[in-house]
């Protein structure tokens, strides 16, 4: 009986692209598609996300931590991320309290020193401190940081920092932008100290009073704005 032999072959799918060259191929409604929002570069091997703009989205993750690591090869990796930007996502504030304004009057010893009135959990850099009151009398005070669980105390900044005195906005702050950041003219002669990383705080660093100025008031407000490192 002869035999016979029966050969069963697989073509593979073709297609015409979709967009145009370096343009990455996605399924566009049963059809290849490209875009020019996502490309690939294989001369410099990279693969670019949004032309102006854009995001890489990771279905569910809707908190917690997302690390992003090099692939581990001989040489230096570098992943490169756009200039940092006053947002919600990297801003902290350290808000201090002394005092209530159904209590009595303070006195200049309750606004300072006061050690340890927060502590910073990630390393950061503070841009503006703010100072309110209950009191039209102008108190005043004077931040300062404090190294871990060192004695090492250095202000923030350059010197007492106090409230306007107006009854319509008994506010003040210190800032390295151009304006506070609820929109107020920061202070002319206060400012956040620099010189020397002063402003920059160190994961477990803590901020505090060094003195002040209670003028009468009843309850001091201060905020300690910074950004994540």
């Amino acid at each position: 009986m002869a035999r016979t032999k029966i050969y069963i072959g697989g073509g593979g799918a073709s297609g015409t692209p979709g967009g145009a060259n370096t343009n990455v191929q996605y399924n566009d409604s049963g059809v290849l598609g490209g875009d020019s929002g996502l490309t690939y570069n294989k001369s410099t091997q990279t693969l670019t996300v949004g032309s102006g703009g854009g995001s890489v989205a990771l279905a569910g993750a809707t908190s917690g931590t997302i690390t992003v690591v090099p692939v581990a090869t001989a040489g230096s990796n570098t992943i490169t991320l756009p200039a940092q930007t006053y947002t919600l996502s990297n801003i902290m504030t350290c808000m201090i309290v002394v005092g209530a304004e159904n209590g009595t009057a303070l006195v200049d010893a309750d606004l300072g020193p006061q050690n340890e009135g927060c502590q910073i959990p990630v390393a950061a850099t503070v841009f503006e401190v703010d100072v309110t009151a209950d009191s039209t009398t102008a108190p005043s005070i004077i931040v300062r940081k404090k190294a871990g669980n060192g004695t090492t105390y250095t202000n923030l900044i350059s010197g007492a920092l106090a409230t306007s005195g107006s009854a319509n906005n008994n506010f003040a702050c210190a800032s390295t932008a151009s304006a506070c950041i609820q929109g107020a003219t920061k202070s002319g002669s206060i400012t956040i100290v620099t010189a020397g990383s002063a402003n920059v705080l160190a994961a477990g660093d803590f901020i505090g009073l060094t003195s002040g100025t209670a003028n009468s008031a009843k309850r001091v407000s201060v905020a300690i704005h910074m950004t994540r490192n």
